[in-house]
């Protein structure tokens, strides 16, 4: 019924935050603007990055406080590879899930809320 979309995301410096998602996070650049970046997510998603968030208070830590919205993004191999090379990539994981639906959380420069899954085995 839905096969992929996007998500768009408030940014406080456009410039910095392309680089999180094309270095870091190896997406895939489609478009750019002065006011917007369009990446490939993968399986049909786009991430739209928007230049002007508004500056927020510090955020308390993800399991505390349920954020206004995550953003899910499926693991490419096994979870735990993926997120040790986002770790030397220099992503800090705020929450580890165990157990049968796990999840690896982090946030983005803007503090926009993320996690990690991998695809359930078949």
């Amino acid at each position: 019924m839905i096969a992929g979309g996007h998500v768009t995301l408030a940014v406080t410096d456009l410039g910095r935050a392309a680089r999180f998602y094309l270095e870091t996070l190896g997406m895939k650049l489609v478009a750019q603007d002065a006011r917007t970046v369009t990446l490939d997510a993968g399986d049909n998603l786009l991430i739209v990055l928007l230049s002007g968030r508004r500056e927020k208070p510090a955020l308390a830590a993800l399991g505390t406080v349920m954020p206004d919205a995550m953003v899910g993004l499926r693991a490419k191999g096994q979870l735990d590879e993926v997120v040790a090379v986002l770790e030397t990539r220099g992503i800090v994981f705020v929450l580890q899930d165990t157990g049968p639906a796990r999840r690896a959380h982090f946030r983005d420069p803007d503090g926009n809320d993320f996690y990690l899954f991998s695809a359930p085995s078949p």
